[in-house]
């Protein structure tokens, strides 16, 4: 028989912990950090790995020219920067050919009511000759169209509605909401939260750029050859045969524009039955009446007080 073994003959204790031969990975001491073994361990496998991140890297799928096609390439052309006003000039289309004047001039025909020339008169200054101002004329516009909106739209608020202000019910012990009165917005009859009220919806304009967006339209209209020059216009009678008969002989046949005073009234009562056909007086003339009529109808004596008017 073999002699019995020891308790603890098989073990042996190292720093205060027991330590069993058999252990695999605790028997084995770790090595130092900073020893010859360590650093000659550690290199053949840093160099195993190498290759591996390398590989491992990931390749870019862009595809490169070769460096035959790119030198055969031509290099992009860039054009030499123009100036702004360079730029603005030549972007302004050029003055078409007026009816009865030169190509690119503002000298108008003068005529008579039965469409004959009786002389010509020269716009190439003043406010038939500007530049038009998209912008400012679209301001404009939009100024006028605000001004005539009505602004009538109403509601009734908590305190219009009918409807008595005293408490339905006592504010506690009934079980139901609490409610202060039978006029509140949240009941059906009651009033309106933040409804319209009259209102207007006009706002000033400065007079400068007023004046400036009017002679842009009219410049715009005289280089289209829209206007009209008469020596002179008047009717013996109030009719509005008359008023068409006179339309007709000058060949105005869409929307017309008379820009003239009318002392006697006779334009007036002749034209207000033709819905195509707006009489201003000098003072009224406005760029949205300019723009939504297609002809300009213009007395050779009214355009020097449309000059001293609006210039």
């Amino acid at each position: 028989m073999s002699p019995a073994k020891r308790p603890g003959s098989g073990t042996r204790k190292s720093g205060g912990k027991a330590v069993t031969p058999s252990s695999g990975k605790a028997a084995k001491r770790p090595a130092a950090s900073g020893g010859r073994r360590a650093k000659a361990a550690s290199e053949p496998t840093a160099a195993k790995r190498a290759p591996r991140r390398a590989a491992a890297a990931p390749v870019s799928r862009r595809k490169t020219a070769a460096p035959a096609q790119a030198a055969k390439r031509p290099a992009p052309r860039r054009e030499a920067a123009t100036p702004a006003r360079e730029r603005a000039a030549t972007a302004v289309p050029a003055v078409p050919t007026v009816p009865g004047g030169e190509a690119g001039s503002r000298v108008f025909d003068v005529l008579n009511m039965k469409s004959e020339k009786v002389g010509r008169v020269d716009l190439s200054s003043g406010l038939f000759a500007t530049r038009p101002n998209a912008a400012l004329i679209h301001e404009a516009v939009v100024m006028q169209q605000a001004s005539q909106r009505q602004g009538s739209a109403d509601t009734k608020g908590r305190a219009e509605v009918s409807g008595s202000g005293r408490k339905p019910w006592k504010q506690k012990g009934t079980g139901r909401a609490r409610v202060g009165s039978i006029r509140s917005p949240l009941w059906r009859g009651g009033g309106t939260v933040f409804g319209p009220t009259p209102r207007g919806y006009g706002y000033a304009f400065p007079r400068k750029k007023a004046r400036a967006a009017l002679a842009g339209a009219l410049s715009a209209k005289a280089g289209q050859g829209d206007l009209v020059v008469l020596d002179a216009l008047s009717l013996a009678e109030p009719k509005t045969k008359a008023m068409v008969g006179v339309l007709n002989r000058l060949g105005l046949d869409g929307s017309v524009l008379i820009v003239h005073r009318d002392e006697s009234g006779t334009l007036a009562r002749a034209s207000r039955n033709l819905q195509r056909v707006t009489l201003v007086d000098v003072p009224g003339l406005n760029v949205y009446d300019v723009l939504a009529h297609r002809h300009i109808l213009l007395v050779q004596s009214d355009l020097q007080r449309i000059g001293e008017v609006w210039s």
